[in-house]
């Protein structure tokens, strides 16, 4: 990421008594600039749907190997 955002400001806080990360999956599809691209939270916004199987097996292998 070019700059640091804190999506969840209270992850901090779980992660002060557990191990643990977050991670960002971007659903942008790839042919939109992501300048201007709605949010998640936007009722304009479009997902790639196959990055959704990304971030499945992301979850699936993390809770194996963890």
């Amino acid at each position: 990421m070019p700059a640091p955002n804190m999506p969840a400001e209270d992850w901090t806080f779980v992660l002060q008594r557990v191990q643990g990360v977050m991670a960002i999956l971007g659903g942008r599809p790839r042919d939109r600039d992501a300048a201007g691209y709605p949010l998640n939270h936007s009722n304009r916004v479009v997902f790639d749907e196959p990055a959704m199987a990304v971030g499945a097996a992301l979850y699936a292998r993390a809770a194996l190997e963890l």
